[in-house]
């Protein structure tokens, strides 16, 4: 029976360890495709976690492919398990997410979908328009399903959550290519969480939370392409590789482009 009683959050399961903004001239696919053997479906707890937002530096078409010239950035936050694990309905949510088939049909009503906070600290600073400001102090700290446009890889003790923005819609993308001049001067947390519906799936907590401070999508760290030699059994083969102060890691063009 759901008593429709809000619950306060509990500690975030993860701890933040990292975020970095990589910039390469196409759209990057995956941080640890390459690098790490992937796995099947386990619901053995991730000791990091990637959080790996695609970002596009326009806004698209209303209908219709995003344009090929728009490799966009990317935004990667890692999180690192908090030890001791103590258990929680949180960490129940996160355990079926990974059990589960995704992306799921998306709604709030809808248990194991992804959601995403984002909350602007110092909004009222900001030089937003007044046709915009209205509609981001609407969703200011509101949660926002994701489901659908996330996709999540499991390497062994790592697992990277995909978000490619190119799916939002047309609005929010807009409203996102419109703040990207502000966000060098903004703060915000940005906390990622599973949809818990049931009684015994809440309070759900967030799975991590990151704070942003000074995010500048146009001057992030540049993902070298270096020649690969060609493989007889499948042909070239395009990765990039780089390295991070916490983990090495590599990046691989997304499929088809």
């Amino acid at each position: 029976m759901k008593t429709r009683q809000k619950l306060r959050s509990g500690d975030a399961t993860y701890r933040c360890i990292g975020v970095e903004v990589l910039q390469a001239p196409f759209q990057l696919y995956s941080c640890l495709e390459g690098l790490y053997p992937q796995t099947s479906t386990s619901s053995a707890l991730p000791k990091v976690i990637l959080v790996h937002f695609q970002l596009p530096l326009k806004p698209g078409p209303i209908y219709g492919s995003h344009p090929a010239d728009d490799p966009g950035c990317s935004v990667v936050i890692f999180f690192k398990l908090k030890e001791p694990v103590l258990d929680s309905p949180a960490l129940g949510l996160l355990q079926r997410f990974l059990e589960a088939d995704h992306p799921k049909t998306e709604g709030f009503a809808v248990s194991g979908c992804l959601k995403v906070v984002g909350l602007l600290e110092n909004l009222d600073e900001l030089d937003i328009p007044a046709a915009a400001r209205p509609v981001v102090r609407k969703f200011n700290g509101k949660p926002v399903l994701i489901e659908k446009e996330s996709r999540h890889l499991r390497f062994g003790d790592a697992l990277e959550i995909l978000v490619d923005v190119r799916g939002f819609n047309p609005l929010a993308r807009q409203l996102l290519c419109r703040l990207r001049g502000q966000l060098p001067k903004s703060v915000m947390q940005l906390g990622i969480l599973v949809q818990g519906v049931e009684d015994f799936e809440l309070p759900e907590g967030f799975l991590g939370v990151a704070r942003l401070d000074g995010l500048d999508l146009l001057n992030g760290r540049s993902v070298e392409i270096p020649s690969s030699p060609r493989s007889p059994m499948t042909g070239p083969q395009e990765t990039t590789r780089a390295t991070l102060p916490c983990t090495g890691w590599c990046c691989r063009r997304k499929k088809g482009t």
